[in-house]
């Protein structure tokens, strides 16, 4: 794959040139020779992930706002932009995934978090550990949103032999739980201030208190929150979420023509920067959920400088490229950030995407994303291949490749996904079919293949079936409210160990 083809050059070329851009930052091939050469040694990358979750989130904001404003113009040299937009939007509309829309997955998504579903799962996992032992994991899931109530009842197995069952229930209040082979019956935990109900617990005493902070269960969240997520699928819930941060930026944006073929959009730096903030606090639950700190919100600004956009379009009114024509600065002032985006395809713009990003950190380091994206038009197919180097004072120290091929006339996806530096190389296989497709409502996964590979060797396999559907009935647990978990005293615990002893010693001692 060369990313240095002398036609794409001369382009880029002739469009910085034409623009008085800053010096070309070379885009460097994607050559997969020797991986020994092509890695600087591991560094932190801590800092990169932070600044380049910034930058992603970024660039969504800015193509979204200028999608938005360019309908308000017309006549104008706007109106090459909103044309070029429009071709652009229209291109990767039609660019949905087949398979996806044959199942219906959006709907079936919604469907799950607004009323319920049953998931059905039978899995079986397998790896080098474990000696060729074959683990299975069934699960039946079971989730009715109106009424607030879930269960669920997992099994596992040892060799097609039943080993343990994991029961779970719970409500607006409480999460009920029992796992019989260990002699654990019908506990319960409440979902208020879970932190504290295991400080004052005899197991704090024993393996040390949490510093964490507090948090609640809250696993029947608001339909209107749980479509977070999807509110960046849909240009509609966007907009109304985030109207009155995009009016403010299309009231103070300008727009003008640089020279022939060439327009700037200039959108004001604290418009900009409030509805960066917006955009990322609406991840905010999610992140907590991950036990992640909210970084971003340690910075007064995100944005600390107008953001200054050029286009290049052509006679046709595709766009061909687009960049910012100066650094941003970011982070009250700590950072700076330059990208550029080339639309290089044939049939289609979006056929061939070339393009980077450039960050010089808070700690004077500069780093830089290198991206290629192939997917060549297909009837009845999605075919796509990405390509990502990850750079730091421009030596590569990570690299990633996705290749996924989903087809709607065999009902069958595949993916791959590389990832290496200069001391691991990791792969991910996912290989399966779809059956007993209803558009919108359920279906069937036959998961072929789930490998993973650690330097060219598989670590564990994962193969089973998946089953998504509506669900039919009111929930009905086994498990009961009885036992306040945390509140167990140091007798009850040695009642279960004593317990478990009797029923599994000869097998612990033999183990042992």
């Amino acid at each position: 794959m060369d990313f240095n083809q002398q036609k794409d050059e001369n382009k880029a070329e002739d469009f910085r040139n034409q623009n008085n851009v800053q010096e070309e930052i070379p885009i460097p091939e994607f050559s997969y020779g020797p991986r020994e050469q092509m890695y600087a040694p591991q560094q932190k990358k801590g800092t990169a992930v932070k600044i380049l979750t910034a930058v992603v989130s970024l660039i969504v904001v800015i193509f979204i706002a200028i999608g938005i404003a360019v309908v308000y113009f017309r006549n104008t040299p706007a109106y090459r932009i909103g044309k070029g937009i429009q071709n652009l939007s229209k291109e990767i509309q039609e660019n949905r995934n087949p398979l996806a829309d044959k199942v219906g997955v959006e709907e079936i998504l919604l469907m799950m978090v607004e009323e319920g579903s049953h998931v059905s799962t039978r899995m079986d996992f397998t790896a080098d550990d474990l000696f060729g032992t074959t683990i299975g994991i069934d699960t039946d899931y079971f989730k009715d949103v109106k009424r607030k109530e879930l269960s669920t009842d997992t099994s596992i197995s040892v060799m097609n032999y039943n080993f343990a069952h994991l029961k779970v229930y719970a409500d607006e209040e409480a999460l009920s739980f029992s796992i019989p082979e260990l002699f654990i019956e019908d506990m319960y935990i409440d979902n208020e201030n879970i932190v504290s109900q295991y400080n004052q617990s005899f197991l704090a005493e024993v393996t040390g208190r949490s510093e964490m902070e507090d948090f609640s269960l809250d696993l029947f969240a608001d339909a209107e929150e749980g479509l977070s997520l999807r509110e960046w699928q849909s240009l509609d819930r966007f907009t109304k979420r985030y109207e009155e941060d995009i009016e403010a930026c299309r009231d103070k944006m300008v727009m003008e023509k640089v020279e022939k073929g060439v327009y700037r959009i200039i959108y004001p730096a604290r418009e900009m920067d409030r509805l960066l903030k917006g955009l990322m606090s609406s991840y905010e639950s999610i992140y907590e959920m991950a036990g992640e700190d909210m970084w971003w919100e340690e910075y007064d600004s995100l944005i600390d400088s107008d953001i200054e956009i050029l286009f290049e379009i052509n006679r046709e009114n595709r766009i061909e490229s687009i960049s910012f024509e100066g650094p941003i600065t970011m982070m009250d002032g700590e950072a700076e950030m330059e990208a550029e985006l080339h639309f290089l395809g044939d049939a289609r713009s979006i056929d061939k995407v070339q393009g980077e990003i450039v960050v010089e950190g808070i700690d004077g380091v500069e780093r830089s994303v290198h991206l290629q994206i192939l997917q060549p038009p297909l009837d009845d197919c999605l075919e796509m291949e990405l390509d990502l180097d990850l750079m730091e004072e421009k030596e590569s120290i990570l690299r990633v490749k996705y290749e996924m091929e989903s087809d709607a006339d065999r009902d069958e996806f595949e993916l791959n996904l590389s990832v290496w530096d200069d001391s691991d190389d990791m792969e991910l296989i996912v290989k399966g079919n779809l059956d007993d497709i209803v558009k919108g409502q359920s279906v069937e996964l036959d998961l072929e293949e789930l490998a993973f590979f650690m330097d060219g060797e598989e670590q564990c396999k994962v193969t089973g079936e998946i089953l998504i559907e509506p669900l039919q009935e009111e929930i009905a647990s086994e498990v009961r409210k009885e036992t306040a978990f945390f509140e167990m005293t140091e007798g009850d615990w040695l009642t279960i160990l004593y317990k478990i002893s009797d029923a599994y010693g000869s097998m612990l001692d033999y183990l042992w």
